[in-house]
Protein backbone atom coordinates (compact mmCIF):
# COMPACT_ATOMS: atom_id res chain seq x y z
CA UNK A 1 0.00 0.00 0.00
CA UNK A 2 2.95 2.34 1.23
CA UNK A 3 4.66 1.59 -2.13
CA UNK A 4 1.70 2.33 -4.35
CA UNK A 5 1.36 5.41 -2.55
CA UNK A 6 5.27 6.41 -2.80
CA UNK A 7 5.04 5.38 -6.72
CA UNK A 8 1.82 7.80 -7.29
CA UNK A 9 3.47 10.56 -5.97
CA UNK A 10 6.52 10.45 -7.77
CA UNK A 11 4.48 9.66 -11.37
CA UNK A 12 2.02 12.97 -10.64
CA UNK A 13 5.36 14.91 -9.47
CA UNK A 14 4.89 18.06 -11.55
CA UNK A 15 8.28 20.30 -11.82
CA UNK A 16 9.27 23.15 -9.46
CA UNK A 17 8.53 26.55 -10.80
CA UNK A 18 12.02 27.31 -11.82
CA UNK A 19 12.31 23.81 -13.85
CA UNK A 20 9.37 24.29 -16.32
CA UNK A 21 9.73 24.79 -19.50
CA UNK A 22 10.14 28.26 -21.74
CA UNK A 23 6.45 29.16 -22.15
CA UNK A 24 5.02 30.28 -25.59
CA UNK A 25 5.56 33.64 -25.04
CA UNK A 26 9.64 33.08 -24.53
CA UNK A 27 9.54 30.74 -27.46
CA UNK A 28 8.11 33.85 -30.02
CA UNK A 29 10.52 36.03 -28.41
CA UNK A 30 13.62 33.64 -29.45
CA UNK A 31 12.15 33.27 -32.54
CA UNK A 32 11.69 36.93 -33.42
CA UNK A 33 14.85 37.49 -32.47
CA UNK A 34 16.71 34.88 -34.37
CA UNK A 35 14.70 36.20 -37.13
CA UNK A 36 15.79 39.99 -36.50
CA UNK A 37 19.39 38.65 -36.29
CA UNK A 38 19.18 36.66 -39.33
CA UNK A 39 17.79 39.61 -41.62
CA UNK A 40 20.13 42.38 -39.94
CA UNK A 41 23.18 39.82 -41.49
CA UNK A 42 21.69 39.53 -44.59
CA UNK A 43 21.25 43.61 -44.48
CA UNK A 44 25.10 43.60 -43.57
CA UNK A 45 25.92 41.05 -46.27
CA UNK A 46 24.22 42.98 -49.37
CA UNK A 47 25.78 46.17 -48.28
CA UNK A 48 29.07 44.78 -47.92
CA UNK A 49 28.81 42.89 -51.31
CA UNK A 50 26.74 46.40 -52.68
CA UNK A 51 30.14 48.33 -51.68
CA UNK A 52 32.02 45.83 -53.54
CA UNK A 53 31.79 47.60 -56.84
CA UNK A 54 30.89 51.49 -55.67
CA UNK A 55 34.65 51.39 -54.59
CA UNK A 56 36.68 49.19 -56.99
CA UNK A 57 37.18 51.80 -59.47
CA UNK A 58 39.31 54.67 -57.64
CA UNK A 59 38.81 57.06 -59.85
CA UNK A 60 35.00 56.66 -60.75
CA UNK A 61 33.19 56.09 -57.42
CA UNK A 62 29.17 56.67 -57.17
CA UNK A 63 28.19 57.81 -53.96
CA UNK A 64 24.88 57.44 -53.45
CA UNK A 65 25.75 53.83 -54.08
CA UNK A 66 28.27 54.12 -51.11
CA UNK A 67 25.82 56.15 -48.74
CA UNK A 68 23.27 52.98 -49.58
CA UNK A 69 25.78 50.32 -48.94
CA UNK A 70 26.90 51.96 -45.27
CA UNK A 71 23.04 52.64 -44.69
CA UNK A 72 22.22 48.36 -45.00
CA UNK A 73 25.39 47.87 -43.19
CA UNK A 74 24.16 50.49 -40.03
CA UNK A 75 20.60 49.37 -40.44
CA UNK A 76 22.01 45.35 -40.11
CA UNK A 77 24.00 45.64 -37.51
CA UNK A 78 21.52 47.69 -35.74
CA UNK A 79 18.76 44.71 -36.32
CA UNK A 80 21.23 41.94 -35.67
CA UNK A 81 22.36 43.55 -32.53
CA UNK A 82 18.70 44.39 -31.17
CA UNK A 83 17.53 40.64 -32.53
CA UNK A 84 20.52 39.19 -29.83
CA UNK A 85 19.31 41.51 -27.19
CA UNK A 86 15.26 40.24 -27.69
CA UNK A 87 17.06 36.83 -27.35
CA UNK A 88 19.03 37.56 -24.60
CA UNK A 89 15.96 39.19 -22.20
CA UNK A 90 13.53 36.21 -23.18
CA UNK A 91 16.49 33.59 -22.22
CA UNK A 92 17.84 35.22 -18.95
CA UNK A 93 15.95 37.94 -17.34
CA UNK A 94 16.97 38.23 -13.97
CA UNK A 95 15.13 39.35 -10.65
CA UNK A 96 16.93 40.20 -7.56
CA UNK A 97 16.10 40.90 -4.26
CA UNK A 98 17.95 42.32 -1.00
CA UNK A 99 16.99 43.10 2.53
CA UNK A 100 18.68 44.53 4.94
CA UNK A 101 17.94 44.91 8.44
CA UNK A 102 19.76 46.51 11.54
CA UNK A 103 20.31 50.26 12.19
CA UNK A 104 18.76 51.27 8.41
CA UNK A 105 16.15 48.60 7.73
CA UNK A 106 15.33 48.48 3.87
CA UNK A 107 13.85 46.14 0.44
CA UNK A 108 15.51 46.53 -2.58
CA UNK A 109 14.21 44.75 -5.62
CA UNK A 110 16.21 44.58 -8.57
CA UNK A 111 15.71 43.58 -12.10
CA UNK A 112 17.98 43.36 -14.76
CA UNK A 113 17.94 41.60 -18.49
Amino acid sequence: MVLSVLVALLLSHTPAFAQQGASDRQNAQVRSGARKMWVGIGLMAAGAVLALPATANSGDTNDGLVLTSVGLVFTGGTLAWLGAEQRRKAVRPQTGFAFTLGRRNGLQIRKAW
